[in-house]
């Protein structure tokens, strides 16, 4: 993919170049253009270039391949900028087990592949993550296989969804909106699902206006809709709290639950003793599908023992408890 960014620039998502793994070892290889997000200047070439190369992009001067803005990726299945923030978002797809969502900085290693996701690849555990930039949110191979990037929404038809991330996954057809402030977790809501194979990539119009690209030849268009009914189907019928994915892990789990309606949820961490580790949600959050990353710290930021704990939900009138294993 090619993308002119808000500085004028042209970026362009390259892949690792190879079959599963990265068996040449790109993605940590300042000296190919694969594995990385490259920006050029395509207005003002250098000599015996037919393009040129930006003097703020962060390897000039260094002996690695100067085009390089950011690496580290495996697959970049779509990227976009917010015209709002001018941030980045990019969609990575992964290899055997997690999906991501990661935002562009100047100069970043994304960690494929020493990382999927939050999770060691090479070597499986006990991986070196200094300098690596984590996602802002994965998803395992539970939701969906093929990650397909979009847009942050600034249209004006679909005022639900505004300033959210918006993406899919290809092999399973589920959409999903991201609302993401820079601090708190992600809260990742259900929008729709499309059916198997379907969301093949994201556009939008001169309005901002948001569509998807579906691979039976079809262009589906974002339009508001107030219908209980026509909604009954993306909506969960009960409460739900599932168990952790991985589990055990080390140091980064998921907890996923679902909300019926929209309700005041409060998910805390606890030892197996029953004091409490770290609260993880304690916000309103609307109806849908939802999750959370807990990485292993308390409350405090530090890093916890490995052993049991228990993760509860209270949503509503409900509450439930489920356990987990920390390995270290």
């Amino acid at each position: 993919q090619v993308v002119f960014g808000p500085d004028g620039y042209l970026y362009i998502g390259m892949g690792d170049g190879g079959a599963g793994g990265d068996p040449y070892g790109h993605g940590q290889n300042l000296n190919t253009l694969l594995a990385t997000m490259l920006r050029i200047d395509v207005d003002n070439p250098d000599i015996g270039l037919n393009y040129g190369i930006p003097d703020d992009n962060p390897f000039v001067g260094t002996g690695y391949k100067e085009e390089i803005y950011a690496y580290g990726l495996r697959n970049p299945w779509r990227f976009s900028f917010d015209p709002v923030t001018e941030i980045c978002w990019i969609a990575d797809v992964g290899q055997n087990l997690y999906e991501e969502i990661d935002l562009l900085e100047a100069g970043g290693n994304y960690g494929w592949n020493i990382m999927e996701g939050f999770h060691c690849y090479n070597p499986p555990s006990g991986c070196d993550t200094t300098g690596l930039i984590k996602p802002v949110f994965e998803y395992n191979h539970s939701w969906g296989e093929s990650i397909t990037g979009g847009f942050v929404y600034r249209g004006t038809s679909v005022p639900d969804i505004y300033g959210k991330y918006i993406f899919a996954d290809f092999e399973y057809g589920d959409v999903w909106s991201l609302e993401y402030d820079g601090e708190n977790p992600p809260e990742v809501s259900t929008l729709g699902d499309l059916g198997p194979y379907s969301v093949t990539s994201f556009g939008v119009d001169q309005q901002d206006e948001l569509y998807i690209c579906s691979f039976d030849g079809a262009i589906y268009k974002f339009v508001q809709t107030n219908s209980a009914g026509e909604h009954s189907n993306l909506i969960p019928n009960k409460f739900s709290l599932y168990q952790n994915y991985p589990n055990p892990f080390n140091p980064i789990t998921t907890m996923s639950y679902d909300l019926p309606e929209d309700s005041f949820v409060n998910i805390t961490i606890y030892d197996i003793l029953g004091l409490k580790v770290k609260t993880v949600v304690n916000t309103t959050q609307n109806a849908g599908h939802k999750s959370v990353i807990w990485d292993a710290t308390d409350s405090l930021g530090k890093p916890v023992s490995a052993g049991v704990y228990l993760f509860q939900i209270q949503a509503e009138d409900f509450r439930q408890t489920k356990k987990m294993v920390l390995l270290k």
